[in-house]
């Protein structure tokens, strides 16, 4: 009984022990200022298509998903 007793003390013991989490936050990352101006801003804006390229496809017609997609050069 008195083994049981004992094993049950190491056992609790070592669960409030491994129970002590240490959090830490890393401050130093850098952050693009463009990036963060893009979130930051309060009105959108607007931007014109110059080019459309698709790539990555084997079984569909660049032309096709360009005309699926609904947006063409020139588009604000």
């Amino acid at each position: 009984m008195q083994r049981f007793y004992q094993t049950s003390l190491l056992l609790f013991i070592v669960s409030i022990l491994g129970s002590q989490v240490v959090v830490a936050q890393d401050s130093t990352a850098s952050v693009n200022p463009a990036l963060q101006a893009i979130f930051e801003s309060k009105t959108p804006r607007p931007y014109i298509i110059a080019d459309i390229i698709v790539t990555g496809t084997k079984s569909y017609d660049q032309n096709l998903i360009i005309s699926i997609s609904g947006i063409a050069v020139g588009d604000v």
